[in-house]
């Protein structure tokens, strides 16, 4: 966040961008909420303004979100070399939000409802959320494309020895940790399956 084109004076983005997921970690749902970490200094240290925090997420534009798999990637590293987790298994799955208004993007279900249809992705083998992505109520469970993005998110905040061989044009043959990709019966598309043996295109291939 430092090159985000904002003279920041006593509060770091980057560290008020973390009180903020600190926050909905808590159970906050909006940003007023943040206030509560501002009210336990002795946890959480300098916590910035309500006002400070929204300039910070207006401040957080494409590049500052690459960067984000990557930081996020360094502190997953961290935490499983201390509990290695050997070969992993990536599931998928979206799920229906319904809202009572007509909210940005909400739009109608398959379900007759109204609101959002958000994907995910999780570690099965740790628990780990790894992925998500906001769409509209009217976005197909069965959507390769979504899915085949949403796999990317998800390797590249995966550490180095878990990436290598399965990123976009890595040679299968440097694969050091296999990784099971999973869906239901709604997102087990061929497209997707083509688009897993894309990524390997090797008999030997790690993700499957």
């Amino acid at each position: 966040m430092a090159d985000c084109g904002i003279s920041w004076h006593t509060h770091d983005p980057g560290v008020v961008l973390t009180h903020l997921a600190v926050s909905i970690a808590d159970g906050a749902d909006c940003l007023t909420d943040f206030e509560a970490l501002r009210e336990q200094p002795e946890l959480f240290g300098d916590v910035a303004s309500v006002s400070t925090a929204w300039r910070a997420v207006k401040a957080t534009a494409s590049l500052e979100l690459r960067r984000i798999p990557t930081a996020v990637a360094v502190a997953r590293e961290i935490v499983w070399t201390k509990a290695p987790p050997g070969d992993i298994t990536i599931d998928f799955d979206a799920t229906l939000l319904n809202v009572h208004s007509e909210k940005q993007d909400a739009r109608p279900t398959y379900k007759k409802g109204y609101g959002f249809s958000p994907i995910g992705a999780w570690c099965d083998t740790t628990g780990e959320p790894l992925a998500a992505m906001l769409r509209p109520g009217n976005a197909g469970a069965n959507d390769a494309e979504d899915h085949l993005e949403l796999l990317d998110q998800a390797v590249a905040g995966l550490p180095s020895e878990y990436r290598v061989g399965h990123e976009p044009g890595d040679d299968p043959s440097l694969v050091r940790r296999h990784i099971l990709a999973r869906a239901d019966s709604a997102g087990a598309s061929h497209d997707f399956v083509r688009g897993l043996w894309r990524r390997t295109s090797s008999t030997r291939s790690a993700i499957r």
